[in-house]
């Protein structure tokens, strides 16, 4: 199935007909293959930047924010685009990702996401503005937003903890799962005084990893990123959604960037005990 992301007005150039709203087939594509995953969700993207509450209060973000704002660009610099150049990012990817791990947190059923990102964008180093901005984003949406990637997995685990510590009733856990990731965020953080759960747990459920590759020149040894490109997502070895689309508004939302991508369903599906558990997998 080929998909695209197209605003109103192309739409109107193509038809002559005014469309009622933006085209964003590959949003919507993105966040049924990650509702329907069952076992593993695997992504490499140029980009990594959605949805993700509140900016989080920490200094560790603090290089990245200076960098853009000595140039005078601040957030702008990831918005080339009309409008608000300093409104947070729209798409919902990271909750969509978090509210799937969430329900393994939950069931206790093998769930594992591994996204694959560059060391930072390209275009030069860490003191150009532009990227400065782009990796703050980047940072937001994984680790230090409210509802980043990370800090949601977090949530859940340490909702599902209190239930099973007896800290929560039963009917306080469901009445916040009911609420989405909003209401899990509300719970877990009126539990102040018990220690939020380690980055080290999050990794049960999720695997970040960026590439690089080295080498030796005379008596020194040099390294450099391996720049990832791609724009890819493989579902449960069933699904890959490949295309020119990445992880932020400006591909996703339809209203500015055009996108195409394609969804390949594999049906040529064998059953195999690959876990050893005697329970085979479709393959």
């Amino acid at each position: 199935q080929v998909l695209r992301s197209a605003p109103k007005a192309m739409s109107k150039n193509e038809t002559n007909e005014q469309a009622l709203k933006p085209q964003d087939d590959i949003l919507r594509a993105m966040e049924l293959l990650i509702e329907k995953a069952k076992h593993y969700i695997y992504i490499e993207q140029q980009f990594f930047v959605s949805a993700f509450g509140k900016q989080g209060e920490t200094t560790q973000t603090e290089p990245a924010i200076s960098i853009a704002n000595a140039a005078g660009n601040g957030p702008a610099a990831t918005r080339w685009m009309p409008g608000d150049a300093a409104a947070l990012p729209q798409n919902k990817i990271c909750t969509r990702l978090i509210q799937r791990i969430g329900c393994a947190v939950f069931t206790g059923n093998p769930f594992h996401v591994y996204i694959v990102l560059p060391v930072h964008p390209e275009g030069g180093g860490l003191d150009n503005p532009a990227i400065g901005a782009q990796v703050h984003w980047t940072q937001q949406s994984i680790a230090f937003g409210t509802q980043s990637l990370l800090n949601g997995i977090r949530w859940y685990i340490k909702v599902r903890d209190l239930r099973a510590s007896g800290q929560i009733t039963l009917e306080q856990q469901a009445a916040a799962l009911d609420r989405g990731l909003v209401g899990v965020v509300e719970l877990a953080q009126s539990f102040r005084n018990v220690t939020n759960p380690s980055d080290e747990a999050c990794f049960e459920f999720v695997t970040l990893l960026n590439l690089r590759n080295w080498a030796q020149l005379g008596d020194r040894y040099v390294t450099e990123q391996i720049y990832v490109h791609s724009k890819m997502m493989i579902v449960d070895d069933r699904y890959a959604l490949v295309g020119s689309a990445n992880i932020n508004d400006r591909s996703l939302v339809g209203e500015r960037d055009s996108e195409l991508a394609v969804l390949v369903m594999d049906t040529d599906v064998e059953h195999k005990d690959f876990l050893g558990n005697g329970r085979p997998q479709p393959t």
